[in-house]
């Protein structure tokens, strides 16, 4: 019997990084955490919005105990970070690119729409969520979103929060900044450019909301250089 053999051209990078298996093992680490089912819908949960132990375990119809183990891996692979109140923890998913990769990721494989339910009709909190993330770049007030879904502020703002557990600002600021973390990492736009892409008009008052967010101006998150001093006399 003949034997044919395969002459497959390949690109030798390629070729060299299959090699080295050590380096595809931390990211088979992080896929096996989210082989879980339970894991998965915790982080998918704690994308879009923080929340203590008891919280999620209710929202879950699981025990605390359950919970607090699969928290316990999602935080010792980087998933998940935590932040301290008094005594009350909470939780919500870590502000990487790796993360935000993650989540944008499931959503389009599951083909919802943050937090939609395809098999569910469309809630006014969720029209209201899509319409704001059409415009980002744009400042929407409560009393424009009003008389646009006919419905008083009031209502809108606790229909909201009791869909995605923030308000409104608060859940439209976490998307722009991980929308801008995501521009940034792209080099493609100018921090004036991202600025007014997420709709800041100014970008000194974009560069304080990211630094609050993540604890870095926009330039410093991105990578570049310091500024030199002027040497002008």
């Amino acid at each position: 019997m003949e034997l044919h053999s395969h002459d497959h051209p390949a690109d030798p990078h390629i070729l060299s990084q299959l090699s080295q298996p050590e380096q595809f093992q931390p990211v088979a680490e992080l896929f096996a955490q989210l082989s879980d089912n339970t894991r998965l819908r915790i982080f998918w949960l704690l994308c879009h919005s923080e929340s203590c132990g008891v919280h999620i375990a209710q929202s879950l119809g699981m025990s605390t105990q359950a919970v607090a183990h699969h928290l316990r891996l999602l935080r010792q692979h980087g998933l998940v970070c935590t932040r301290r109140e008094g005594k009350e923890v909470y939780y919500h998913a870590c502000q990487t690119p790796a993360c935000d990769l993650l989540h944008q990721m499931m959503e389009q494989a599951m083909e919802i729409s943050c937090p939609k339910c395809p098999c569910q009709e469309e809630t006014l909190a969720q029209q209201i969520h899509r319409y704001l993330m059409t415009n980002l770049d744009k400042h929407i007030t409560i009393d424009e979103l009003s008389r646009l879904f006919l419905v008083n502020p009031t209502t809108l703002k606790e229909e909201f929060k009791a869909t995605y557990g923030l308000s409104i600002a608060a859940h439209m600021r976490h998307h722009r900044m991980e929308r801008s973390g995501k521009l940034l990492l792209e080099g493609k736009l100018s921090i004036a450019q991202i600025a007014q892409n997420v709709g800041y008009e100014s970008s000194s008052k974009f560069s304080a909301a990211f630094k609050a967010h993540y604890g870095v101006i926009p330039s410093k998150y991105r990578g570049e250089p310091p500024l030199k001093p002027c040497q002008c006399r």
